[in-house]
């Protein structure tokens, strides 16, 4: 990785990561726990959640320490893999990667100094809840996975086209 990439990461780690932590900064500070705001109709809500666990609030009893194990490890590894990043060449595979060390950045910054995450994004189709709650530091993991994997079949599906 050169500078200039490496500049263009932190800077839009930084950005990310900057996000995330203002909407859940407005969020505790403007909206109780446990209040949901209809933003439009059967469609998209804000609200208020402290999440000790993972998603839908599962292996809550794991405690803060457990995540912030499993933040930094995930971290770690991306940060590995983040050696080759080129985003000239690499567009999909840096971005994602960008991504996905924005999102465990953001929320292992709830978990350090939180013990626990702030969540205030709600989807609503069909009457029903699409994801649970999220946040900004979800939608960029999660993303950044769904792009890590488009780009790796993408990948692998031209090195066999190559090879057959």
């Amino acid at each position: 990785m050169n500078k200039k990439h490496l500049i263009i990461m932190i800077a839009t780690i930084i950005i990310m990561v900057l996000l995330d932590q203002v909407s859940k900064l407005i969020i505790i500070n403007n909206v109780t726990e446990g209040e949901l705001i209809t933003v439009i109709d059967n469609f998209f809500v804000i609200g208020h959640a402290k999440n000790t666990g993972i998603s839908y609030g599962g292996f809550s009893d794991a405690g803060p320490f457990f995540f912030i194990g499993v933040y930094v490890a995930a971290i770690a590894v991306f940060a590995y893999l983040a050696k080759d990043i080129n985003f000239t060449s690499k567009k999909l595979y840096s971005f994602s990667l960008t991504m996905m060390i924005a999102g465990g950045i953001g929320n292992l910054i709830d978990r350090l100094f939180l013990g626990e995450v702030t969540d205030m994004l709600v989807l609503i189709i069909f009457n029903r809840e699409l994801f649970g709650i999220f946040n900004i530091a979800d939608i960029f993991l999660v993303i950044g996975m769904v792009i890590f994997a488009i780009d790796i079949l993408i990948e692998d599906v031209f090195k066999w086209k190559k090879n057959t």
